[in-house]
């Protein structure tokens, strides 16, 4: 059996492969986190299937001058928390907010792991924009 740390570390590699090359040992992983994600019986709470979802959320940063851009970890703000909080406890949610400040990836991010916990769901975003 391994350590927490070992564990950890084996995954984080896993999560930025592509899952043809993880070995059995890290699809075998990446299965047991995809389960809490998804809200497996075993995880059985909505609140922390959506935190382990988001754990794992990565973003595709695209190139400007000075920064090469790439795979990214998604960072939950604070105000991101708050607001995801929301999300996850009311029925509808009316956000007022300025621009650039990670609402629409954290909406995004929310409905991928909706539409992946529950089956045949129906999912309608709109935006002024």
């Amino acid at each position: 059996m391994i350590g927490k740390e070992e564990y950890e570390r084996i995954l984080g590699v896993a999560v930025n492969k592509e899952l043809g090359v993880c070995s059995a040992e890290e699809r075998s992983m990446l299965t047991i986190e995809m389960a809490k994600c998804i809200g497996h019986p075993l995880y059985p709470t909505v609140r922390a299937s959506v935190w382990e979802f988001f754990k794992y959320a990565r973003l595709l940063d695209p190139p400007v001058q000075g920064r090469q851009g790439g795979i990214v970890p998604f960072k939950l703000w604070e105000h991101l928390k708050e607001f995801l909080e929301a999300v996850i406890g009311e029925r509808l949610v009316c956000l007022l907010k300025s621009r650039q400040v990670g609402a629409s990836w954290t909406v995004a991010l929310y409905v991928v792991w909706y539409a992946l916990a529950h089956e045949g769901a129906n999912i309608l975003l709109i935006s002024k924009g």
